[in-house]
């Protein structure tokens, strides 16, 4: 008997040759799945548009969205029109390999309902990436810290318990119906926002690094550089937890002034 679908979700914006690597990926590696991606870009190139109707007489959904109205706000959508019961996050510049494991973690989530998101590891360069940190606010700081859960084995898989993790995961429906994201954020502090949103939450959040894709980098456009690395609602953020600092390590980050 096939295994139910799951929906598999990527937000997109301005990149045109990462979306259909990444499109390529998926129909090479992956099966049962069922893809909607949102899409925010000013223009559609004759090669994607190509794509996006090849995908929409196979079923799949393509949401198209005003300029830039950011991550935060393609990702609910992408989640408001979702039917399965989990979904696979990808952005749009993630190569999926063989030996990516997703099924195996949603049979992780089948056995653990207390779980609402196990997130993975990206390839850089060869080498596996990780970003696993316990959270905490303290003297109006945002603290990450290293993790001290110990390991649980399912099969060959392992997985230990995070506040953070990276923006590759496989999570519950249900628990993106009770979390969003928040729309004011564009890009950028909407990742730390929503992993805090989820640790004041009921749901626990996990990592394994057997769920792995590619991280192709080298794709990154000046022209989309210029989008990506905007900071200005980082105050929102600040004021939202209340909260001027952000350390990693030896590495502090102040959001009222950067």
């Amino acid at each position: 008997m096939p295994k139910p679908k799951y929906a598999i979700g990527i937000k997109t914006f301005m990149r045109e040759k990462p979306i259909l690597n990444c499109i390529h990926s998926i129909e090479e590696n992956l099966k049962n799945y069922h893809i909607y991606i949102a899409d925010d870009s000013e223009t559609i190139s004759e090669d994607k548009q190509i794509l996006y109707n090849k995908l929409k007489k196979e079923g799949h959904i393509i949401i198209r969205l005003p300029f830039d109205v950011g991550i935060s706000k393609g990702r609910n959508e992408i989640v408001k029109r979702v039917k399965e019961k989990y979904m696979l996050y990808l952005d749009d510049d993630f190569v999926i390999t063989p030996d990516n494991n997703f099924e195996k973690i949603i049979d992780i989530l089948e056995q653990r309902p207390d779980i609402g998101l196990i997130t993975g590891c990206l390839i850089y360069d060869n080498h596996p990436t990780g970003y696993e940190f316990n959270l905490s606010i303290r003297d109006r700081t945002i603290f990450k810290e290293p993790l001290t859960s110990e390991w649980e084995k399912y099969g060959k898989l392992k997985i230990r318990r995070t506040d953070l993790g990276l923006n590759f995961f496989i999570c519950r429906i249900k628990m993106l119906k009770e979390i969003k994201w928040d729309e004011r954020f564009i890009i950028f502090t909407e990742h730390l926002d929503f992993f805090l949103q989820v640790k004041q939450s009921h749901w626990k959040v996990y990592y394994c690094p057997e769920m792995r894709s590619i991280h192709d980098a080298t794709m990154l456009d000046r022209e989309y550089a210029k989008y990506r690395h905007r900071k200005f609602h980082w105050k929102y953020f600040a004021n939202k937890w209340n909260v001027d600092w952000c350390q990693e390590g030896d590495i502090r980050i102040n959001y009222r002034t950067e």
